[in-house]
């Protein structure tokens, strides 16, 4: 699996984000914070999406983490095409639902 995911957020709806598991990440089969999944998953279609969580796993971003980019989910995953910030410190962590993983990486 790469380090690309497609989770639903309330904000700005289905987003990429490039999320190497490391201090910064990890992916776990339930959430370890606050669930930021506030919608259900999106239908299936391109792009690796898929109508439930990807094996049940929980991308989770560290409360330690300020700004965490988002990208559209079709990429490009670089700073410069960001549209829009997560902010895992402001709630203490979040984790989200994978609905899915391109079939892409940076």
């Amino acid at each position: 699996m790469n380090d690309i995911y497609l989770i639903q957020t309330e904000a700005f709806g289905k987003v990429g984000i490039y999320a190497p598991r490391d201090e910064d990440s990890s992916l776990t089969t339930s959430p370890q914070y606050r669930d930021g999944d506030f919608g259900n998953p999106v239908p299936s279609g391109p792009g690796g999406t898929s109508t439930s969580p990807v094996a049940g796993n929980y991308l989770n971003l560290n409360p330690h983490m300020n700004s965490w980019g988002v990208y559209n989910p079709n990429g490009p995953y670089v700073s410069a095409h960001a549209i829009g910030h997560l902010a895992p410190a402001q709630y203490g962590g979040l984790s989200y639902a994978v609905v899915g993983n391109p079939a892409l990486d940076v």
